[in-house]
């Protein structure tokens, strides 16, 4: 979202926080129980929403790594 940071959604059921200039993993989000199929951060940068082929839609906080609420 501000070029130093990246958002990956993967068929292993996680979401991905990489550092942009490194490739350094910095945070893995679990939660979902079948692959993830998009991630996208919010206009500010502080959440991270996530739509999962388990038919659900989840907020995460960035910075806690917490899922806030799961839309079904």
């Amino acid at each position: 979202h501000d070029e130093t940071r990246i958002v990956s959604a993967s068929d292993d059921f996680s979401i991905k926080i990489w550092d942009a200039s490194s490739g350094e993993c910095l945070k893995t989000l679990n939660g979902h129980n079948r692959r993830v199929l998009s991630a996208e951060y919010n206009k500010d940068g502080t959440r991270i929403v996530s739509a999962s082929s388990d038919s659900t839609i989840k907020i995460w906080d960035v910075s806690t790594g917490k899922c806030l609420q799961t839309l079904e």
